[in-house]
């Protein structure tokens, strides 16, 4: 029996090959962008340009790897070697159980200073890189409060006025927690997110408080990419945001890029490197080669191939590469660097836009990816990092400084010295915890006490005002009555001048006599003292004065012009009814009785005679008038002059005086 014969090895394998199916790259997501995309492109990891070395930058310090990471690299490949020393560089750069000692803490204290000035169910939590996987020494603790109510507050004109009158009440509290002279509310308007930064006083830390909810969404996107890519992320993230901090460029008001830039650009690619099928996830990669590819990966891209003024990073769909001149990115026009945050927003945000160094991150990129290639080629090399890398002196203060404060607080706080360090660690929060409650309960009290005072103050201002609101009307009245006495004094003036006059005693067709008769006078001063009415009528106390004062009130017949706002007062509205009644009609004059002239004496005028009526009229109350002045006198009738051209004299008139 012959055996089969095997098929030829070349059909062999294009058998297996056509029965080999491709993995198919997942389809990348929408980006709200949606503009028209680059082609996409594997990213090399060998340079496709020139090789230039040039001298270290900056005088960097080298950094050398412990013995015990030189004896455990026994890979050859690059980056096996890169990931080795990575890893050791992370776990040196991570914080030590003081830095999370100290944050815990100052979180402690705060949240019992500031707790009871909110609702219960509000969340007082750290975010930022303090709480991320990628924290590091030199980071500073960042808070965020979201009352109840508040899920979405959005920083836009309502909202920032809202998050800053939820901060101002807390502006007591936190300057006892804080060291003197560290304090910085901003808080002024227009700020997009107020926010106030302080020292704290027992740690030493720089917290930053806010009204927050973003910022918690981001702790959770920054979980959950950490879980996903493990140590590709951590470990890069790590030595990147340590290599910008040694070279200045990682604060963003100096044009820098930020630690959360930083991390949002690293997803970016690790995205992009995913959807290319290179395996970069935890659960599907290399652990021994990976981390050291995306190094390498993202410096060759910072370096070589991004261009910023075309090129934007859509962080949250994909690590998209962007074109920056379509239309949709017209909103960010003025920003040197276009990376949208790994949170999806509409419109997205730029993480980016304080970075105006680009230049000087270009460079930087380029040198070190350069610098490990070259060291890679040299036999017997016992760390790449070392030509390019050394821990920031920002970072051994740092650490210098935690190691103080956490010891020193161990030894002069905890209650027992003999005890291990996890119950020291916890009697010394204990206590500070139990300061800051109390704190909070001072300012608490002292809030209340300046809102009673306040209260009692308004109060007495607003019994103040009443009383000189009261005083000023009482004097506004009397000025009134005063004015309104004045003008009942000018109205019944006006009233006697308009309704009774001299004419009414003496008639038109009678004459006064001529000379100083004592008679006349003293009938015409008893009618002067009967026709003073004006003070009884309206004031009766002053009427004694007033009757002095009556027969000089006025100088002349015309009438006194009354004032423009004046109103008749009770008694001039009385004497001017009375006076509207229809007169009586007066009697008819008698005869005139010629008196006998005696011999030699020339023809005298006729004495008036006595009418009862006159006399009874007299005896009657006399009505409310103005004294009248004396009548200019007459010209003496014609047989008058001529008995006084005769030499005669006229015999004396007889008045009667009623």
């Amino acid at each position: 029996m012959s055996r089969p014969v095997s098929p030829a090895p070349a059909a062999a394998a294009e058998a297996v090959a056509a029965a080999r199916v491709e993995p198919v790259a997942p389809a990348a997501p929408t980006s709200p962008f949606a503009p028209a995309y680059f082609r996409d492109q594997t990213i090399p990891v060998v340079a496709d340009a020139p090789l230039h070395l040039g001298p270290l930058p900056y005088n960097a310090p080298k950094w050398l790897p412990t013995a015990r990471d030189r004896s455990s690299i026994k890979a050859f490949t690059l980056h096996a070697h890169l990931t080795l020393e990575l890893a050791s560089l992370a776990a040196f750069l991570a914080r030590p159980r003081e830095c999370v000692f100290l944050h815990d803490l100052a979180l402690d204290r705060l949240r019992a200073a500031v707790g009871p000035f909110f609702p219960e169910g509000t969340q007082i939590r750290a975010f930022g890189s303090s709480v991320s996987p990628v924290a590091s020494v030199s980071s500073d603790l960042d808070v965020g409060i979201l009352p109840p109510g508040f899920p979405h507050l959005k920083f836009d004109g309502k909202g920032a006025r809202k998050a800053t009158e939820l901060l101002r009440p807390l502006l007591p509290a936190i300057k006892a927690l804080a060291k003197h002279g560290t304090i910085e509310p901003v808080l002024r308007h227009g700020v997009k997110v107020p926010i106030v930064k302080y020292v704290d006083r027992v740690t030493n830390l720089e917290v930053d408080l806010s009204i927050q909810w973003e910022g918690f969404t981001a702790v959770d996107l920054v979980d959950a990419a950490a879980a996903t890519y493990g140590a590709n992320l951590t470990h890069v993230v790590l030595t990147l945001k340590a290599l910008l901090s040694l070279h200045s460029l990682n604060v963003a008001r100096h044009g820098g890029v930020n630690g959360f830039c930083t991390l949002s650009l690293v997803v970016a690619i690790l995205h992009r490197l995913d959807a290319q099928g290179i395996p970069v996830r935890a659960s599907s990669c290399d652990p021994t080669t990976t981390p050291g590819l995306v190094f390498l990966t993202v410096l060759h891209f910072l370096g070589f191939v991004l261009d910023p003024a075309r090129v934007a990073i859509d962080a949250a769909y994909g690590g998209m590469l962007v074109d920056r001149t379509h239309a949709a990115c017209n909103r960010y026009a003025d920003h040197a660097w276009l990376v949208s945050s790994i949170r999806a927003q509409d419109p997205p945000e730029n993480v980016g836009r304080c970075l105006h160094q680009y230049s000087n991150l270009r460079d930087l990129a380029q040198f070190v990816f350069l610098r490990i290639v070259q060291a890679m080629e040299f036999p017997r090399v016992e760390a790449l990092l070392t030509a390019v890398f050394d821990v920031p002196d920002v970072y051994r203060r740092a650490y210098g400084t935690a190691r103080r404060v956490y010891e020193g607080l161990l030894e002069r706080d905890a209650e027992d010295q003999s005890a291990p360090r996890k119950v020291k660690e916890e009697s010394v929060a204990h206590k500070y915890r139990a300061d800051a409650a109390e704190i909070a309960a001072t300012v608490v009290r002292k809030a209340k006490e300046k809102e009673e005072a306040e209260k009692l103050a308004a109060k007495e201002r607003a019994e103040a005002k009443r009383a000189r609101r009261a005083a000023v009307k009482e004097a506004a009245t009397r000025a009134r009555a005063d004015a309104n006495v004045k003008v009942d004094e000018e109205e019944v003036e006006d009233m006697v001048h308009e309704h009774v006059h001299v004419d009414d005693l003496v008639q038109d067709d009678e004459e006064v006599p001529v000379g100083d008769d004592e008679d006349v006078a003293e009938g015409l001063a008893a009618v002067m003292q009967q026709l003073v009415l004006v003070e009884s009528v309206e004031a009766p106390g002053a009427a004694a004065s007033s009757a002095a004062a009556a027969p000089q009130a006025s100088s002349g017949r015309g009438r006194r012009r009354k004032p423009a706002n004046s109103t008749p007062g009770p008694a001039a509205a009385a004497i001017k009814d009375a006076s509207a009644k229809p007169p009586k009609p007066r009697k008819a004059k008698p005869a005139r009785i010629a008196a006998p002239a005696e011999q030699g004496d020339a023809a005298a005028p006729a004495a008036r005679p006595v009418n009862d009526g006159d006399v009874s009229a007299s005896a009657a109350p006399a009505k409310k008038t103005r004294p009248p002045r004396p009548k200019s006198k007459k010209k003496p009738a014609k047989e008058q002059q001529a008995a006084e051209e005769s030499g005669s004299a006229a015999p004396p008139v007889q008045s009667v005086v009623v």
